[in-house]
């Protein structure tokens, strides 16, 4: 299904906080990295049960208003 890599790339701010995190998913396709289809893949594949809906929702509650 998949033979990429994930990248993570994170910008601090002056207080040395993450302020944006980016991932980038290489040769994943055009599906979205969420449980439905991570979850297919074969068991000592890292990337299963990816969950970017897990880490978006990580995100917001650490920056809550």
């Amino acid at each position: 299904m998949n033979d990429g890599i994930v990248t993570r790339k994170t910008w601090l701010d002056s207080h040395g906080n993450n302020d944006v995190i980016l991932y980038v998913i290489e040769n994943w396709g055009h599906k979205w990295p969420g449980r439905y289809f991570s979850g297919q893949l074969e068991k000592d594949d890292p990337f299963r049960d990816f969950n970017a809906a897990d880490i978006i929702w990580d995100l917001f509650k650490k920056h809550s208003r």
